[in-house]
């Protein structure tokens, strides 16, 4: 009788709680999946950087390395009098 009551004053039905908790829990598993793919998109930059910073420093020490190497086979003015 109350639903019909407010049917004829509103013309709709009164909403049931359990609609309210549909939305409710609808919007929390929306911004669940905003955060973690925020999450996601951060920890994905975060291993680019690492990445790129791990290859230059290979590619440095490569460098590093054949110069040292190119300083050690260089023959010096004193080994070609002795």
């Amino acid at each position: 009788m109350k639903d019909l009551v407010f049917l004829a004053a509103f013309g709709q039905p009164a909403a049931r709680p359990d609609s309210f908790l549909a939305v409710l829990l609808g919007s929390f598993a929306v911004l669940q999946v905003v955060f973690w793919m925020v999450v996601g998109w951060r920890a994905m930059r975060a291993h680019e950087r690492l990445a790129d910073a791990t290859e230059r420093l290979r590619h440095e020490q490569a460098r590093l390395a054949e110069c040292a190497e190119e300083t050690l086979n260089r023959e010096t003015p004193q080994s070609k009098q002795g």
